[in-house]
């Protein structure tokens, strides 16, 4: 068995390291990043980089967002006497997917 190149090796800890993810759908995941081409790859990375780089925690719920406060912090129309307590900011889009939520 020849041994996987360092830089795809690389790749496959890299995926390994999100929850839920083992070392078999790590690889998966790696040899399809290297069978796109150039172009999807690129913008895999950008999206990636750009997330990281353009998107931070809003400073009143800890949501993810690009301004200083979310959408939903902002908005005038929701509710403030009500506020829901989530665990991640994944919950909170879980939630908004209803439109029956209207507090914080």
């Amino acid at each position: 068995m020849q041994p996987t190149p360092e830089p795809l090796e690389n790749l496959i800890d890299q995926f390994a390291r999100f929850p839920g993810v083992g070392r078999k759908g790590a690889t998966r995941m790696a040899y399809e990043v290297m069978s796109m081409p150039n172009e999807q790859a690129m913008q895999l990375a950008k999206a990636i980089e750009s997330a990281k780089t353009g998107l931070h925690r809003c400073r009143l719920c800890q949501d993810y967002t690009a301004a200083e406060v979310c959408p939903i912090c902002a908005s005038a129309k929701r509710d403030r006497s009500t506020i829901c307590v989530v665990e991640s900011p994944r919950d909170i889009k879980a939630i908004e997917r209803t439109h029956e939520y209207k507090g914080l």
